[in-house]
C-alpha cells in the first residue's frame, strides 16, 4: 500500500503546473486591470500617429535618462517634445510586427502590477525620478533576462533615433547635417 505522506516522485512537474497556473491568474488579472483603467485604448493621443497619452508617459521618463546629458538645459521642454514626436514618428515607420510587440510592452508598463515586476516602478513613470529609471534602465541592459535586455535595446535604439535624427542636435555633435548633393549627381544617382 502506497504511503499518503510520501512525497511523489516527481515534484518539478508540479511546480511548473503551479507556476503556469499562477502565470495565468496575474495575465489575467493584468487584463482586468487594463480595462479598468483604461489601458489600451488604442486611439492615440492628440497629435501622434502611435503613442498614446500612457506611452507618453512612459517615454517622457525613459528619454531624458536614455539622454542623459545629450538634451539641451535650455530649452529643455521643448527638446524633450521634439523627442517624443521623434520616438512617435520612429514607431510610426516600424513594422506592423514590430509595433504589435511594442505595443504589449507598453501596455504592461501602463499597468501597476506587471509595471512593478518589470521595473520595481509602481505609482508610475510620472511620479518616478531621473534616477530611479536610469537604474532600472541599467538593470534592464544587464539582465538575465532576455525579454528585459530586448526592452532596454528597443527603448533605446527608438530614443537615440528620434533624438539624433532631429537637426537640433547635430550642432553639440560637430555635424553640419548631411552634404549637398548637386542637382547634376542627384539626376545620375
Amino acid at each position: 500500500m502506497a504511503d499518503p505522506s510520501a512525497r511523489p516522485a516527481n515534484p518539478g512537474r508540479r511546480i511548473v503546473l503551479k507556476a503556469g497556473l499562477v502565470g495565468v491568474g496575474l495575465l489575467a488579472a493584468a487584463g482586468v486591470w487594463r480595462a479598468v483603467e483604461g489601458i489600451g485604448a488604442d486611439a492615440p493621443a492628440t497629435g501622434y500617429g502611435y503613442l498614446e497619452p500612457n506611452d507618453l508617459v512612459i517615454f517622457r521618463a525613459i528619454a531624458p535618462a536614455m539622454l542623459d546629458g545629450a538634451l539641451p538645459e535650455t530649452g529643455r521642454d521643448e527638446a524633450l517634445a521634439a523627442v517624443l514626436s521623434g520616438v512617435d514618428t520612429v514607431i510610426v515607420n516600424l513594422a506592423p510586427e514590430t509595433q504589435a510587440e511594442l505595443r504589449k510592452l507598453l501596455d504592461l508598463l501602463a499597468i501597476g502590477p506587471t509595471r512593478l515586476a518589470l521595473t520595481g516602478v509602481w505609482r508610475g513613470f510620472d511620479g518616478t525620478s531621473a534616477n530611479q529609471v536610469a537604474g532600472m534602465l541599467e538593470r534592464w541592459s544587464g539582465s538575465s533576462l532576455s525579454l528585459l535586455q530586448r526592452a532596454y535595446i528597443g527603448f533605446h535604439d527608438i530614443v537615440v533615433a528620434a533624438w539624433y535624427g532631429d537637426p537640433r542636435s547635430w550642432a553639440a555633435l560637430g555635424y553640419d547635417g548631411p552634404p549637398e548633393i548637386p542637382d547634376e549627381v542627384r539626376r545620375i544617382v
